[in-house]
């Protein structure tokens, strides 16, 4: 799917903190699994997973990380802007590239609250890493809106 057709409340839903698995069990293997076959859904033990899968599937694995793309941002006024990075701009030639900017780097995002972002305002984000206080700050380059039809 294109990131045009993308809304941010496509990716706005309710998930309670204890359905959260914050850190690995310390035995993997008794990691819940989610299995769905004829239609059904059920639950199980990874232990198991190769219960669940057909003789001569194609596994692929992906070894990709995952990216905390969902930023908030609080202004002084205590309304909130959402940016969720979709994909680095074509001017680096992958994700690992843009990841390993050091200065400055350029997304393609959504914004959720965009109409109380004004132009020239820049949004700053402070968080923990590595024992030290990083601020990210984010400035608005252009606007496009996209209007899309339910047909």
């Amino acid at each position: 799917m294109h990131p045009r057709h993308l809304s941010i409340k496509d990716f706005t839903y309710h998930l309670p903190d204890e359905k959260i698995a914050f850190h690995p069990l310390e035995n993997r293997d008794d990691a819940r699994l989610l299995v769905f076959k004829d239609q059904h859904i059920q639950t199980d033990t990874y232990r198991n997973i190769a219960s669940h899968i057909p003789e001569e599937t194609l596994m692929i694995f992906n070894n990709t990380k995952v990216v905390e793309a969902r930023l908030l941002f609080k202004k002084d006024t205590g309304s909130i802007i959402e940016v969720f990075c979709l994909q680095p701009h074509e001017m680096y030639a992958d994700i690992t590239t843009a990841m390993n900017q050091i200065s400055k780097v350029k997304w393609l995002c959504l914004v959720g609250g965009a109409s109380k972002w004004k132009d020239g305002q820049i949004l700053s984000l402070s968080f923990e890493a590595d024992a030290s206080t990083h601020v990210l700050e984010a400035r608005l380059i252009e606007k496009e809106v996209i209007v899309s039809s339910l047909n």
